[in-house]
């Protein structure tokens, strides 16, 4: 499973998850806004053993960034 682009109010999720030495994955996006990147983050999360969860974490944690921007 390949980590997809999201659309949020204008602006665009990409997750990047990492995978861990142990087999776990850490969360991570970047947020970018008419092709310009806003932010980055990498390992921001504890570890997750699913991919799926890591992407998932990523992308409602870049929403709340998204919403504290916006303010």
């Amino acid at each position: 499973m390949l980590p997809e682009p999201t659309q949020y109010r204008g602006y665009i999720i990409l997750p990047t998850p990492q995978r861990e030495r142990n087999g776990e994955y850490s969360g991570g996006y970047a947020i970018l806004k008419a092709g310009t990147v806003v932010r980055i983050r990498e390992r921001v999360f504890p570890a997750r053993l699913y991919l799926r969860a890591a992407i998932a974490e990523s992308v409602q944690h870049a929403k709340l960034e998204i919403d504290f921007l916006m303010m």
